[in-house]
């Protein structure tokens, strides 16, 4: 990532945000089960359709948090 936060900058930030491994819903496999896709999931989930977290239609991983942060992930 850029060291600086200006405009000149922007091509930088956009880069490592977009090419990292966590931007697309399908790196590494399937993440949510949901009746009519991904992409319908989060554009509920935006809209505001859920009154809750709706946990039940993420699909676990067999990784966790503690994995992530000591960079114990396969890709």
């Amino acid at each position: 990532v850029p060291r600086q936060i200006d405009v000149t900058s922007i091509a930088g930030w956009e880069s490592g945000f977009f090419n990292s491994a966590f931007t697309h819903p399908n790196h590494g496999g399937q993440r949510v089960k949901y009746k009519r896709g991904a992409y319908a999931f989060w554009k509920d989930m935006l809209d505001g359709k859920f009154p809750d977290y709706p946990r039940q239609v993420f699909i676990p991983m067999k990784h966790t948090l503690a994995d992530l942060i000591a960079g114990k992930l396969d890709n």
